[in-house]
């Protein structure tokens, strides 16, 4: 650098580096306040020169990278305590001159200029962000910038008046700030400067107070602080245009808005219409394009917006509430009106977010709170109510259960006076002829009967509960089965005059089903049936198959005096009786039908009924098909279920061997049904014919000679009873045990059919096991007796004969053989002429 002496009138260089291989490039010359110059060279940090001894002392910014921006200086300043202020590229820095030393202050700008004013306060001109207060204790830096008013953000110098304001020349025209409010007052060409754009760190004030700044393309400005007077009347202002979603709303019914907007004091909005834009005007015409505008929307922004010269304020996605629009504004020389404008903004909410809206969630919140604790109170209440009503049934049916172990405790003790009862009474029937004691021994004797079929009914429901009784399914054709316990009931039928009808949707249904306890369970609802239905009445039993849902119904229907609706929940009570005028007259026990629907439940099936008093009752039992519904050991097989198809063959000779083992019957019955109910009870167990009336039974017992003869008595072309008289008349068949069944069941009736020979006599409706149990035993004491003939050597007629005809066979048979031992040419088959 170099000097100029103003005595000889002639520059003095100095070459303050040895280097002269390199290019030295001096950017920057201070002089502090102790006359020490320092020079900034481009990259090579800072120099301090010193006149007296002509000597350089190098002071590099950073020592890492020695020639970085980092080490270029932009400005230097001295403050009032005789630091050194040095802005880089790289942030400020402080220099202490005493202990040569450098403070780095970070700072996200590069600072063009720096001043400390007369209030001792450090101001920083930035390149981005306007005017810098920083403050020396705390670090803090504060920026005003184009939001607060400045003309533009790169302040390039800082020069203080005398009235403590600070004059900033930046790219964009000249501000004046005033550190006590905070506010800029601008000035541009249009008031008078030659250029808006001013040169960097040129700015300075002369001794009398007078301000120089040089500009960047237009010479210099010179100006008094004191000459430039203040316009001090605020402009007026107006709202000029409302936007919606960037397009101007119109006056209109339709429309939000309903006037002109300049006098509008509340506009209002659907929830939707929310992307809201205001233009504003500011009326003072003393430089009008450089009036200023102060936005502040209430309920939304915190305080005001400073928009510089910008008339539009935006606002988007307002959520529904209600605001408050506030406008104020600034002549050229920034003086505010304080009286702003409003408008008020009321966007309204959503149908589901309005009052009534939220009234109606309040209500259904209460309803719904309610309904829960109605229901919860409500479960709690039908827990109560079920446990209740399960200790009641529990108790129930302890009480039941009392009863049945305590009538099936008694009905043992009942049947030996029942039986003492039931037998005078017979004999008095037979030895005393008086017609009127007759009734009363007849009444008598009815009544031990039902007493003891009450009995035999409280018997299986003891069995039922103690869980002794069990199911023994067997494969059968069930509608001959209905059909002969049906038939069982014809005599009974003609009696009260009652029509009986049967149908079937096949004449072949198989269904696996315990035979024992089905005759039950039709014969009890059937007695029901006959029970209360009167004289020339109609009942229909009808057995329907429904392959698809893979069921048998079996339907009973009579015309009786039905059951009242209020009664129908309660028929099948253990022990309840209906209690109605109609059924005067027709008190049961309530057991049948306890124990009619007890055995259908354990057939896995089901029992249904409807009735209408005077018109009938109806009664339906389903029972599933097939056998995965039943248990193993609730199954029984009969012999051609048991042997399987590839092994009938290897089998034949043995099963031929053991059918000839059985002993044989001939069933005799004119009705095809019962034959065939018959057939079903002892075809497992015994080889049978059959015969269709009294003659063709006689002729095949004479053709087979039978083991047992089991014979209906009413039948075409030969009764029964004649049948058995002949058959017990000749030689050939006396033999042979008869069993006798009749719907007939007078005494009379059964001494007759003993009189002439039969072995034993059944009632109809029969019991299957009964009858499996007679002919059992009859066919035993037979097998017996040829036993006792085999073994005996000597025979003697008289204590083995069972008839008169037989008697005379052994005593002509015994003389025979007497006559004809000794004669060693008499064969015993010669005992067959």
């Amino acid at each position: 650098f170099s000097s100029y002496d103003l005595h000889s009138g002639r520059f003095k260089h100095y070459n303050y580096s040895p280097d002269y291989s390199k290019k030295k490039v001096v950017n920057k010359l201070f002089q502090d306040h102790s006359g020490t110059i320092w020079l900034a060279e481009i990259g090579r940090g800072l120099t301090r020169f010193d006149k007296n001894q002509l000597t350089f002392t190098r002071h590099m910014l950073n020592r890492q990278v020695l020639k970085s921006w980092h080490n270029s200086v932009q400005y230097m300043y001295e403050d009032k305590e005789g630091s050194l202020w040095i802005s880089t590229v790289g942030g400020l820095k402080k220099y202490n001159k005493q202990q040569q030393t450098f403070t780095h202050i970070p700072l996200k700008d590069f600072i063009r200029a720096i001043y400390e004013d007369s209030s001792n306060q450090l101001w920083l001109g930035s390149i981005y962000n306007g005017l810098a207060l920083f403050d020396r204790v705390t670090g803090e830096v504060t920026y005003y910038n184009q939001n607060h008013g400045l003309a533009n953000n790169e302040v390039r110098s800082i020069i203080e008046d005398d009235d403590g304001n600070l004059w900033l020349a930046t790219a964009g025209g000249l501000s004046r700030f005033n550190p006590q409010t905070r506010t800029f007052t601008n000035f541009y060409t249009q008031q008078g400067l030659p250029s808006n754009i001013f040169q960097i760190g040129t700015g300075i004030k002369t001794s009398d107070g007078e301000i120089l700044v040089g500009t960047w393309d237009n010479g210099m400005v010179a100006f008094n602080p004191d000459d430039i007077k203040i316009n001090t009347n605020p402009p007026k202002l107006v709202i000029s245009d409302i936007k919606l979603f960037n397009k101007s709303l119109t006056i209109g019914s339709n429309s939000p808005l309903k006037q002109n907007i300049s006098v509008t004091k509340e506009i209002h909005f659907a929830h939707w219409q929310n992307d809201i834009s205001l233009e504003c005007a500011a009326f003072h015409f003393s430089h009008p394009q450089q009036n200023k505008y102060a936005y502040w929307l209430e309920n939304y922004e915190k305080d005001w917006n400073f928009a510089g010269t910008n008339r539009l304020a935006v606002y988007t996605n307002l959520d529904p509430g209600k605001y408050i629009f506030h406008v104020k504004g600034a002549n050229s020389d920034n003086v505010w009106n304080e009286e702003y404008i409003s408008l008020g903004i009321v966007i309204h909410p959503p149908w589901w977010e309005t009052w009534w809206a939220y009234l109606m969630y309040t209500l259904i919140f209460i309803i719904i709170i309610t309904f829960i604790d109605f229901t919860q109170r409500k479960r709690i209440r039908i827990g109560h109510e079920l446990e209740m009503r399960d200790f009641e049934t529990k108790k129930l049916k302890e009480v039941d259960a009392m009863k049945s172990k305590f009538f099936a405790n008694i009905s043992h003790e009942f049947r030996t006076p029942l039986t003492l009862i039931k037998g005078p009474i017979e004999r008095l029937l037979e030895s005393d002829k008086s017609n009127d004691r007759r009734k009363i021994y007849n009444l008598i004797k009815r009544n031990s009967v039902r007493l003891l079929n009450l009995i035999n009914e409280l018997l299986e429901l003891s069995k039922l509960e103690s869980g002794k009784m069990k199911l023994s399914a067997q494969r059968g054709d069930i509608v001959s089965f209905t059909k002969a316990i049906v038939m069982s009931f014809e005599s009974l039928a003609n009696k009260k005059r009652i029509q009986i009808d049967i149908t079937s949707s096949s004449d072949l249904i198989e269904l696996h089903f315990d035979k024992e306890k089905m005759q039950k369970i039709l014969a009890n609802i059937l007695s029901n049936a006959f029970k209360f239905t009167p004289e020339d009445g109609k009942i229909i039993v009808s057995t329907e198959e429904d392959i698809s849902h893979r069921i048998v119904n079996i339907k009973i229907s009579d015309s009786g005096i039905g059951i009242p609706q209020e009664e129908l929940p309660k028929i099948f009570d253990r022990f309840y009786q209906v209690a109605s005028k109609n059924m005067e007259g027709y008190e049961g026990t309530g057991i049948g039908l306890s124990l009619t629907k007890e055995l259908v439940e354990i057939h896995h099936a089901a029992i249904t009924f409807k009735s209408e008093e005077g018109k009938g009752s109806t009664f339906t039992l389903t029972f599933p098909l097939g056998t995965e519904h039943f248990e193993e050991e609730e199954l029984i097989y009969s012999e051609g279920e048991k042997i399987q198809q590839n092994e009938i063959e290897d089998t034949n000779s043995v099963s031929s061997n053991v059918e000839e083992e059985k002993p044989l019957l001939l069933i005799v019955e004119d009705n095809h049904d019962v034959r065939d109910f018959i057939i079903s009870i002892v075809e497992n167990k015994y080889r049978y014919y059959e015969a269709e009336d009294g003659k063709e039974g006689f002729e095949k017992a004479l053709e087979h000679m039978p083991d047992l003869i089991v014979s209906d008595i009413m039948m075409p072309k030969l009764t029964g009873d004649r049948m058995c008289e002949r058959l017990k008349n000749d030689q050939i068949t006396s033999h042979i045990p008869i069993v006798l069944l009749t719907a007939k069941a007078s005494d009379q009736d059964k001494i007759e059919g003993l009189q002439i020979g039969a072995d034993d006599y059944l009632i109809k409706p029969f019991n299957d096991k009964e009858l499996l149990a007679r002919i059992s035993n009859l066919i035993g004491q037979r097998r017996k007796l040829r036993e006792k003939y085999l073994r005996d050597a000597e025979i003697r007629p008289t204590e083995v004969a069972v008839t008169s005809v037989d008697k005379k066979c052994i005593e002509k048979l015994m003389r025979v053989v007497e006559e004809n031992i000794s004669n060693p040419e008499f064969h015993v088959e010669q005992l067959a002429d």
